[in-house]
């Protein structure tokens, strides 16, 4: 009779406490699951938000390397710089323009550009129409060329001509009549070489300078003078 008490009681023991620990450990089991989706919602969410903070880091630098590539270009050759840079502006000082000038260039291809120009000087104005052909080198290149240039002062009120800058206007291309009176019209035929400096990196790439030398021919009288220009020029 003992043995049954005892044995009833533990029976019933267990009957009250099985779904309670049951319970229990459903909930520990819930709650390590629940905070295991919490740690890695963090880790993705971290992981989303640097993702997006080293797209933002890379689009920054490809735009700074960007500037930096179109401030700081970079050519091998002349020929790689008028590749990229097909279009020229600059001045002159003497030359097919007169005492003075400002010209454009257009690099249709890597050896051969068009030119022209405006100046002039004291009393005269001027404008020119030309070709060149440039031969590659790396930062010097040799060039040859020719042009029309038309010298002319049609203003009544111009005066006499008794000295011109350059002295072989007056000297070489003006006949007594237009030295008098100042009114002329020069058409001159322009055979030319020279030497090119172009800049191909550093702050200032895309400058060149140059010096030529040439043949000045008076299409009217057949007068030629040999003279000297030198320039500089912006390639963009």
């Amino acid at each position: 009779m003992r043995a049954s008490l005892l044995f009833l009681v533990f029976i019933l023991g267990q009957f009250f406490q099985t779904p309670a620990m049951a319970q229990k450990a459903v909930l520990i089991e819930e709650a390590e699951t629940k905070g295991l989706e919490l740690e890695d919602a963090a880790v993705n969410v971290g992981k989303k938000v640097e993702t997006k903070l080293e797209t933002k880091r890379s689009a920054f630098m490809r735009e700074h390397q960007d500037v930096r590539d179109l401030i700081s270009s970079e050519y091998s050759s002349t020929y790689g710089m008028r590749a990229d840079r097909r279009v020229g502006v600059g001045v002159e000082a003497a030359g097919q323009l007169g005492m003075f000038g400002v010209n454009a260039e257009l690099n249709f291809a890597l050896d051969d550009s068009a030119l022209v120009g405006f100046g002039g000087g004291p009393q005269y104005s001027s404008f020119e129409l030309g070709w060149r052909h440039v031969f590659n080198g790396r930062a010097i290149a040799p060039f040859v060329g020719g042009a029309f240039s038309r010298w002319y002062n049609n203003s009544s009120t111009g005066g006499s001509v008794s000295s011109s800058t350059p002295g072989f206007l007056a000297q070489n291309f003006l006949n007594d009549y237009e030295r008098q009176t100042g009114k002329f019209a020069l058409n001159l035929l322009i055979p030319s070489a020279g030497l090119q400096y172009n800049m191909l990196n550093g702050p200032y790439v895309g400058t060149s300078l140059y010096a030529e030398v040439m043949m000045l021919l008076n299409v009217s009288n057949l007068q030629d003078v040999v003279t000297g220009a030198f320039g500089a020029i912006y390639y963009f």
